[in-house]
């Protein structure tokens, strides 16, 4: 996996900053298919545990006190050289000095250019992304990972799925077995339909005729 978008946390302390990366991985953790890393500033009493059910998929540290305590799964400070070492769909930074969009903790931070939304307080016209589900965050952030281009209400593998024109069609049981059955076993007759994956069909239909 290559490194996604790098987005700054800027403002507030180094603690809160850490409690809205940890919001940020949690929300994305729970709705699944969505890695987030922290690279930033770790406190030396080793609070949070990133052993003890912390969320995020990694952590890259790079406070020297931050070596005192871990060394996996972040990295020796000393060795660390760019966020490109790092892999995650969403790489959250809470360090100073890097211009990348940003969420902003304090007023001051939400007046800086780049500043994509806020966190923990409201700023006109800036959103608030604490309190919103994951994907909508991470569209906020400019990050869509697959499960979230596929929209919440995708159904899950195995299914059959039917629209027409905007309304979709609910199947299950009988008709969704026997509509699987009969595309599968034509779309097998066809040259080039060895490959795996999804199927499927756009039916253009011209105007109705009464």
């Amino acid at each position: 996996m290559r490194p996604g978008r790098c987005i700054a946390i800027r403002g507030g302390s180094r603690e809160s900053r850490l409690a809205c990366a940890a919001g940020i991985a949690r929300c994305c953790s729970e709705s699944g298919g969505t890695t987030v890393s922290f690279a930033g500033p770790w406190n030396s009493t080793g609070d949070p545990d990133p052993y003890n059910g912390y969320p995020f998929s990694s952590l890259v540290l790079v406070a020297p006190e931050a070596s005192l305590v871990y060394r996996r799964p972040g990295v020796d400070p000393a060795a660390f050289s760019s966020f490109s070492d790092i892999s995650a769909d969403l790489v959250l930074v809470g360090l100073p000095g890097h211009d990348l969009p940003g969420i902003a903790l304090d007023a001051a931070a939400a007046s800086e250019s780049g500043c994509l939304a806020t966190w923990g307080f409201d700023a006109v016209p800036l959103p608030r992304l604490d309190g919103l589900q994951a994907p909508v965050m991470l569209r906020i952030l400019g990050v869509v990972p697959e499960p979230c281009r596929q929209g919440e209400d995708s159904p899950p593998d195995g299914t059959v799925s039917l629209r027409i024109g905007d309304s979709r069609i609910p199947l299950s049981g009988y008709p969704a077995r026997v509509l699987s059955a009969l595309i599968e076993s034509f779309v097998g007759t066809l040259h080039g339909a060895e490959a795996g994956g999804d199927i499927r069909i756009d039916l253009r239909r011209g105007p109705q005729r009464g």
